[in-house]
């Protein structure tokens, strides 16, 4: 099997722009043909100070902007509109 595998430990200061850049790097320069990626918000900001907070409105805004920056990488990249490319976004509570 010549499948690469990676795996990079997990870090709660990662920013999401930094995981997006490398999910289309991975994707465009190593032919990956599947990657998973974990971002702890709003997970994190819910449990902590509730989902009325005005903590958590403000994390939910950053995450707006934050998959702004993704799609917009994804455009940049020409792979918004690939068919070899495609986007599931799951969220448990957010």
């Amino acid at each position: 099997n010549n499948q690469s595998y990676r795996r990079l430990k997990f870090d709660k200061n990662r920013l999401f722009e930094q995981k997006s850049d490398d999910i289309i790097e991975w994707f465009k320069n190593e032919n990956f043909t599947f990657i998973a990626a974990y971002h702890h918000e709003p997970d994190s900001t819910g449990h902590r100070y509730g989902l009325d907070s005005p903590e958590f409105n403000s994390t939910i805004k950053k995450l707006d902007e934050s998959f702004k920056y993704l799609l917009e990488k994804l455009k940049e990249n020409d792979l918004y509109d690939s068919d070899e490319f495609n986007l599931i976004l799951v969220s448990d509570h957010g």
